[in-house]
């Protein structure tokens, strides 16, 4: 997994922008519904390279789960679960 890593305000703005903006000229470009399809990080990050953008990348051992299909969401929820009773997650996230 890797995070961007922002340093202000201005830096977020822009990394934001960024991200709609990649999205809009992909869903434009493959014709795709940008509300319903997926978009990978590191295309924008490639692409925020190629247009002069710095940001800083931190790597990290966390796992990522994600939920694509109806049949990812048990094994999902078990694995926060299992994040619960070690004490990394709180039980109240939000």
């Amino acid at each position: 997994m890797v995070l961007f890593s922002v340093q202000n305000l201005e830096e977020s703005e822009e990394l934001m922008t960024n991200i709609i903006e990649c999205k809009t000229d992909y869903a434009v470009e493959y014709k795709t519904d940008p509300l319903k399809d997926e978009y990978l990080l590191p295309i924008i990050a490639d692409r925020m390279l190629k247009d002069g953008v710095t940001y800083t990348v931190l790597p990290t051992d966390d796992k990522w789960f994600g939920v694509t299909y109806k049949e990812d969401k048990p094994l999902v929820m078990e694995s926060i679960r299992k994040l619960i009773e070690s004490g990394e997650y709180k039980e109240e996230l939000y």
